[in-house]
């Protein structure tokens, strides 16, 4: 798969099951990939969510004293609302060309 760009790191993206057996999918900073299950429905919304904690680490957001589940909050409504209208944003970018 080709590797997305976020904030000038090339983060990788693979469909396998992630280290953390309890998560469907999981941000590895290490390596600069994010992992998803091969099983899970809902790949598109992992995506996303995961995507966000990659630039909210690379923006340094894991150095700071901001809560851990305000953070789980972020990343959980940036992909609800990304995956709930993907149709209709590539729609729009389309007709924005």
């Amino acid at each position: 798969m080709k590797k997305l760009n976020v904030l000038g790191e090339k983060v990788s993206v693979k469909l396998i099951e992630p280290p953390d057996k309890k998560a469907a999918a999981q941000w590895i900073q290490e390596n600069s990939e994010i992992k998803i299950g091969p099983e899970e429905v809902e790949k598109y919304y992992l995506l996303i969510h995961e995507l966000t904690h990659s630039w909210l680490d690379r923006i340094g957001t894991y150095h700071t004293t901001i809560d851990a589940n305000f953070i789980e909050m972020i990343c959980h409504n940036n992909a609800l609302v990304m995956s709930e209208n993907a149709v209709t944003l590539w729609q729009m970018f389309r007709k924005l060309k």
